[in-house]
C-alpha cells in the first residue's frame, strides 16, 4: 500500500507548477503599463534597471552585466508627445489613447529586445538603452520620429502629432540612472521648447 506522502507527490509536484506559472503572471501584470500591455511601466523598468545600478555601484570601471546590459555605455531617451493636450481636448480622450498606443507600439518596433521601452506616464516615454553607440541612438530616433508623425497624422489630421525628444549618456560623465533620466528629461524640454508650438 502506498504512503500518503507518495500519493500526494504528484498532486503537489502539479500544484507547485501552476503557482509558479500563477507568479510569473502575475509579475508580468505588474511590471507592464495598463494600457500599452507590450511596454514595462515604472516598477517594471526598475526591477529590470536594479542589476545595472548595482553594477554602477560597485566599480568605477563597470564591465558588462547579464550577457547584453553594458553599462560602459547606457544611453536613456525621454520622448513626449506635442500637442497631446490638444488631441484630449479636441478629439477626446479615446483618441489621446490611440496616440499613446500607437507610439508605443513605434517604439516597442523599433528597438531591440536589450533596450527597456517603458511609458513613464502619461504621454511621455523612457527608453533605456544599452551596450551601443551614440549613432544607434540617434538613428533609431529620427527614423521613430518620421514614423510617428506619419502615422499620427492620420489619427489627428488637423493637430498633426509630433514627438518631442532629449537623450543623456552615461560616458557624459552623469552618475546613476535617476540623473541619465533627469537630464534626458530636461532636454526633451529644451528640445519642445526650441520648436516653439503653438
Amino acid at each position: 500500500m502506498k504512503k500518503r506522502s507518495e500519493i500526494m507527490a504528484p498532486f503537489l509536484k502539479k500544484e507547485i507548477g501552476r503557482l509558479k506559472k500563477e507568479i510569473r503572471k502575475l509579475k508580468s501584470v505588474a511590471d507592464y503599463d495598463h494600457m500599452v500591455h507590450f511596454v514595462l511601466n515604472r516598477r517594471g523598468l526598475e526591477s529590470r534597471l536594479l542589476p545595472v545600478v548595482r553594477e554602477m555601484r560597485k566599480s568605477k570601471n563597470p564591465t558588462r552585466k547579464n550577457n547584453f546590459y553594458s553599462v560602459k555605455e547606457v544611453a536613456c531617451i525621454f520622448i513626449d508627445i506635442d500637442r497631446f493636450k490638444k488631441i484630449n481636448d479636441t478629439l477626446g480622450y479615446g483618441d489621446g489613447d490611440k496616440t499613446i498606443i500607437l507610439l508605443g507600439k513605434i517604439l516597442k518596433n523599433k528597438f531591440r529586445e536589450t533596450d527597456l521601452v517603458c511609458r513613464f506616464g502619461g504621454d511621455e516615454f523612457i527608453v533605456m538603452i544599452f551596450n551601443s553607440n551614440k549613432n544607434y541612438t540617434v538613428d533609431k530616433m529620427r527614423n521613430v520620429a518620421t514614423v510617428f508623425e506619419k502615422k499620427a497624422s492620420r489619427l489627428a489630421p488637423i493637430i498633426k502629432p509630433t514627438i518631442s525628444y532629449g537623450v543623456s549618456y552615461l560616458s557624459e560623465g552623469i552618475k546613476g540612472v535617476s540623473n541619465l533620466i533627469k537630464a534626458a528629461g530636461k532636454r526633451m524640454k529644451e528640445h519642445k521648447a526650441d520648436k516653439k508650438l503653438g
